[in-house]
C-alpha cells in the first residue's frame, strides 16, 4: 500500500514509452528516405561551389562538389574541379601559414627575452619554463623561413621585404652559422634598393631629348630585362608551388610523389643550399615509414594474417627496392600462402572422393 500512490504515474510513463517505441522507427525511416537536397541538381551545386571557391570559402566549395559527386560520381570534370579546389585550398593555407610565421618572427625575440626574465624571477614556475622551451624550439623553423623569404625577395626584387626578413633573422641565435649567406643576401638587396631609388629619381627628373637610335636601344634593353624578370618570377612561382606540393606530400606520407617532386625541384634549382636538408629529411622520413610498415607486416604475419602482411609489404618495394629484408618477408609469405592453398585444395579433393 505504501507504493500505491506511484502506480498510476508509472503506468502512464510505460504507456508513453511503448507508444514512442512503436512510432519512432517509422518516423526515423521516413526522415531517412528524404533526399539531402531535393531541389538542387548538379548544375546548381557546381555553380555554388565555383562561387564559393572564388570567394575563398573553401569548405563550402568542397562540400558542394562532394554533394554533386554523390549524384554523379563518375563525372571526370567534377572530380577534376574538386581536386583543383582542394589544391587551391591547401595553397591558401600555406600562404596563411607563411604570413603567420612572419608575424611570429616579429615578436619571438622579445617574447623569449620576457620569458627568460620571468623564469629568472620565478625559476620554480613550470608553466613559464614550458612556454620558454616552446618559444626557443620555434626559433629554428622561423629562422630558415626568414632566409627563404630573403632569397625570394632577391629574385622578385622586393628589397624592403627581404631586408625586413634579414633583420628578423639576425635577432635569432642561428645567424652566426650563415654569416656569409646573410652578408651576400644583404648586399644584393641593398643593390636592388639603390637601383629602385635611382629609378624613382630618374622618373621624377625631366627627360632630355635623345636620338631615335638611343631610344630604340634603351626600349629593347628594357624589354629584354622585363622578359628576364618575368621568366625569373615565373620560375620562382613554379618552384614555390613545387615546394608546397612537396611539403604536402611529406605530410600525407605519399613518399613516391614526394620523391618525384623533389627531382623536379632539383632540376629547377640545383644550387639551392636547402636541397641537402630536404633530401636528408625525405630520406629519413621514407626510411622510418618503411621500417614502421615492415614491422606492421611482421605483426600481421605472426598473428595469422599472411595475406594482409603481403599487401602491407608489397608497396614498400617501390620505396626501398634494394631491401633484402623486404624481399625475404615477401618470398616467405608467398611460399606460405602457396602451401596453404595446396593443402586446402588437397583437403577439398579428399572430401570430394569420399
Amino acid at each position: 500500500m505504501r507504493y500505491s500512490s506511484f502506480r498510476f504515474p508509472i503506468l502512464i510513463v510505460l504507456c508513453c514509452i511503448q507508444l514512442a517505441g512503436c512510432r519512432l522507427p517509422q518516423a526515423f525511416l521516413t526522415y531517412r528516405e528524404k533526399p539531402p537536397y531535393p531541389t538542387q541538381n548538379i548544375e546548381t551545386l557546381t555553380a555554388e561551389a565555383e562561387a564559393s571557391a572564388a570567394n575563398q570559402k573553401w569548405h563550402t566549395a568542397l562540400t558542394r562538389y562532394e554533394q554533386a559527386l554523390m549524384l554523379k560520381p563518375d563525372d571526370e570534370k567534377l572530380l577534376a574541379a574538386f581536386e583543383q579546389t582542394r589544391s587551391q585550398r591547401d595553397i591558401h593555407i600555406t600562404k596563411l601559414q607563411n604570413r603567420l610565421y612572419l608575424l611570429q618572427a616579429t615578436v619571438l625575440s622579445d617574447e623569449i627575452s620576457l620569458l627568460e626574465e620571468m623564469a629568472e624571477a620565478d625559476p620554480t614556475n613550470l608553466h613559464i619554463r614550458q612556454q620558454l622551451k616552446s618559444a626557443k624550439a620555434k626559433q629554428g623553423e622561423l629562422y630558415y623561413f626568414l632566409l627563404q623569404c630573403a632569397d625570394n625577395a632577391v629574385v622578385l626584387k622586393r628589397s624592403q621585404r627581404g631586408l625586413a626578413c634579414l633583420h628578423l633573422a639576425n635577432k635569432l641565435p642561428y645567424h652566426t652559422a650563415d654569416e656569409e649567406r646573410i652578408a651576400s643576401l644583404k648586399k644584393q638587396l641593398t643593390q636592388i634598393a639603390t637601383q629602385e631609388q635611382q629609378e624613382a629619381l630618374a622618373a621624377r627628373a625631366p627627360v632630355k631629348p635623345l636620338q631615335a637610335e638611343r631610344l630604340a636601344e634603351q626600349a629593347e634593353q628594357r624589354q629584354q630585362e622585363n622578359q628576364q624578370s618575368k621568366k625569373a618570377a615565373n620560375n620562382v612561382k613554379q618552384l614555390s608551388k613545387l615546394q608546397e606540393r612537396f611539403s604536402l606530400a611529406l605530410q600525407r606520407q605519399d613518399f613516391l610523389s614526394a620523391q618525384s617532386l623533389f627531382s623536379e625541384i632539383e632540376k629547377m634549382a640545383p644550387n639551392d643550399p636547402d636541397l641537402k636538408k630536404q633530401r636528408k629529411a625525405l630520406k629519413q622520413q621514407t626510411q622510418y615509414y618503411v621500417q614502421a610498415q615492415t614491422q606492421k607486416g611482421i605483426e600481421l604475419y605472426s598473428t595469422g594474417y599472411p595475406e594482409q602482411a603481403l599487401e602491407t609489404w608489397k608497396p614498400l618495394l617501390k620505396l626501398s627496392p634494394k631491401s633484402q629484408e623486404l624481399h625475404n618477408h615477401i618470398d616467405r609469405a608467398k611460399r606460405f600462402l602457396k602451401k596453404l592453398n595446396q593443402l586446402q585444395k588437397d583437403n577439398h579433393d579428399d572430401i570430394t572422393i569420399q
